[in-house]
């Protein structure tokens, strides 16, 4: 490399800056260049972003994308699916199979569905290679050559390569051939394809109602625009009046014990294709598998009559069957109890609706004091993508300084990001406490009448801890984001000096003056950032404890007075999600815990040298199993982004 180079700066997807040399080529590409620049992105997202070691969500992960990917037009690569923990919604897919998406992203979907139509389009980029026809229209072609080439190694070339792939924009075909790869993937996978729209719906909606910084990125390197959602509305597998794939997707979510939903869309595709026993087979499978006998035995009867008999001893079997039953009423002592419970519940309720109260007022003044900072953290992204485009002659020194300002730059904005996802989960989490104290008075009313089992007493009483923990734990996290607000502040001001000598840089200043003031306000904005990202980790540790604490009561309170056979199916809802046998969770529950202490244990143990009696044996009674977990050394930061999908799943199932 000569010491005067042509560079570009490049754009985060996730706030990802580096400069880097520009020798525009014109020679073909293959699977050796292509799989050494997916090395050197992949070493330098890693190197930026920390991947999150959690063991069932990073398996989860690449358990969903390697489903997809064998249904993909481009198996002969090796895929790799890794998680980033950071707050940015955001996910990419770099050469040769390198798939990452963020925390904030998983966060941000409310279904699995959501999450495998985002990682198909991701799979779509790399089956396409679009990633590397667009690379070979620009500079970092030339990178890729010379490491391959073994005439330059050096950190910013491999800083470079990586990042800079992160930030290519793709063109409008591009993105419609990922789209529709995704959808075929998740269509193939017996996922909905509806998922990938409903999560492009809402960046959309999002972006229009709140423009949070945090999907700034995300939206204009993937646009969620309307033409691009209408015109998968339109595709045969979205299609209401498909019979073939209301009858595909509907036959996934049995698979997935969302059976629900399944029926949902089996009896709209019977309705379609009223002479196929096929379908009708399958609905009835569903219903006889939900308890619904009659329901069953006459869809039964309905396919038998389409294939002349076939099923009519199945039809006879069902007759026979009895509807779902429910555990004996309360005894005396189990009404009193209840009655006591419910004077708790109705006090915990007002107590939730005070919280409600005092944390939105709080949380509207902290996005009030912030609102400055978050367009300041817009106008860092508009000037650098704004900058992406120049390609000056400078210097190896102007290039190192440059480096070293973006990465300062990326760790001053993502506190911003943080208090963003921070302020909307606690007062989401606080609603869902008021949700649950509602529903568990309303059971605990019912058992007091004799109108539901009382067999639930206990899981009661421990939701009912729970709930008052989180209320808490969510008073204290958003004391500690006002506090952090001042140290956010000043890193995003720091960080826009920076960025204006980057500017400058890049735009051809780059005398000894303004590189000596830039790399001062780079160790500036650095130390600020640091404080910043330590202020806010502590109220996210607080907001993560809350929000697990809240999924945890949620869900225990949506199985609350279910039948025997309904709790069956959440067994295998449960372990769907956990990557456990059903029977895992029918044992934790026989041991006296609520479908959420269970899921928590489940999706945790696997980070811990525990099993899970081992983390129930103890006096699992008194203590909450937030705490339980968290004491035996569980990270519950992956099981809070599982178990959110479960509670999306679980309620959908339990609902009247």
């Amino acid at each position: 490399m000569t010491m005067s180079t042509r560079m570009q700066l490049v754009c985060p997807v996730g706030a990802l800056l580096a400069c880097f040399t520009v020798v525009m080529l014109t020679t073909g590409c293959d699977d050796k260049i292509e799989r050494k620049i997916g090395a050197m992105t992949a070493k330098s997202v890693e190197s930026q972003y920390k991947v999150l070691d959690d063991p069932l969500l990073s398996n989860w992960i690449d358990t969903a994308g390697h489903t997809l990917v064998g249904y993909s037009m481009r198996q002969s690569i090796p895929y790799v699916f890794k998680v980033l923990d950071t707050d940015l919604v955001n996910a990419f897919a770099a050469p040769y199979g390198h798939i990452y998406v963020t925390t904030g992203l998983l966060e941000f979907a409310d279904s699995e569905d959501e999450v495998l139509g985002v990682i198909g389009h991701e799979i779509g980029h790399v089956v396409h290679r679009h990633s590397m026809s667009s690379v070979k229209r620009s500079f970092l072609y030339n990178i890729g050559l010379a490491l391959l080439g073994g005439s330059s190694q050096s950190m910013a070339d491999v800083a470079g390569i990586g990042l800079g792939l992160l930030s290519l924009k793709y063109s409008r075909n591009n993105e419609y051939e990922a789209d529709d790869m995704g959808r075929k993937l998740s269509f193939a996978a017996m996922y909905d394809p509806r998922g990938n729209i409903d999560f492009f719906d809402k960046l959309m909606q999002k972006h229009e109602k709140k423009k949070p910084s945090s999907i700034e990125v995300m939206f204009r390197t993937h646009p969620a625009t309307s033409d691009r959602i209408a015109r998968q509305r339109a595709m045969p597998e979205l299609s209401q009046g498909n019979a073939t794939a209301l009858l595909t997707a509907g036959r996934g979510y049995a698979q997935r014990y969302q059976l629900k939903r399944a029926e949902d869309l089996l009896a709209k595709a019977a309705q379609f294709s009223p002479n196929d026993p096929t379908t009708h087979l399958a609905l009835a499978d569903v219903q006889l598998a939900r308890g619904q006998f009659a329901q069953a035995t006459k869809t039964y009867e309905t396919a038998s009559t389409l294939r002349q008999g076939v099923y009519a001893a199945a039809g006879r079997e069902l007759a026979a069957g009895s509807e779902p039953t429910f555990l004996a009423t309360a005894t005396p002592q189990q009404s009193a109890r209840a009655g006591a419970l419910l004077a708790d519940a109705t006090q915990a309720s007002k107590q939730s609706g005070i919280v409600v109260s005092q944390a939105g007022l709080r949380a509207e003044t902290i996005g009030t004091s912030l609102q400055p900072t978050v367009a300041g953290a817009h106008s860092i992204i508009d000037n650098l993508f704004g900058l992406s485009d120049l390609q000056p002659d400078i210097s190896a020194t102007s290039q190192s300084v440059v480096t070293y300002a973006n990465g300062v730059v990326n760790q001053a904005v993502e506190p911003v990001y943080s208090v963003e996802r921070q302020r909307e989960n606690l007062l989401r989490d606080a609603e869902t406490i008021r949700g649950s104290g509602a529903a568990l008075a309303d059971c605990l009313r019912a058992i007091q009448q004799g109108r539901a089992p009382a067999e639930d007493l206990a899981v009661i009483q421990r939701t009912l801890d729970e709930s008052r923990r989180a209320l808490d734990d969510i008073r204290a996290a958003i004391t500690e984001l006002e506090r952090a607000g001042p140290a956010v502040k000043t890193a995003e001001q720091a960080a826009r000096d920076a960025t204006r000598y980057i500017d400058r840089i890049m735009r051809g200043d780059d005398t000894v003056s303004t590189l000596r003031f830039a790399q001062q306000a780079a160790q500036v904005t650095e130390a600020r950032a640091l404080a910043a990202l330590a202020a806010t980790q502590k109220a996210k540790k607080l907001s993560q404890r809350a929000a697990i604490r809240a999924l945890v009561a949620r869900i225990n309170t949506a199985a609350i007075g279910t039948s025997a056979q309904t709790r069956e199916n959440l067994d295998g809802l449960v372990a769907h999600f956990t990557l456990r046998p059903p029977r895992d969770v029918a044992q934790l529950r026989a041991s006296g815990l609520g479908y959420g202490d269970a899921a928590l244990v489940l999706a945790t143990v696997k980070g811990t040298n525990t099993k899970p009696e081992e983390l129930t044996s103890a006096g699992y009674g008194t203590l909450s199993m937030v705490d339980q977990v968290t004491a035996a050394g569980a990270r519950t930061d992956g099981a809070q982004i599982i178990m959110k999908y479960l509670a999306h799943a679980l309620e959908y199932e339990t609902e009247s």
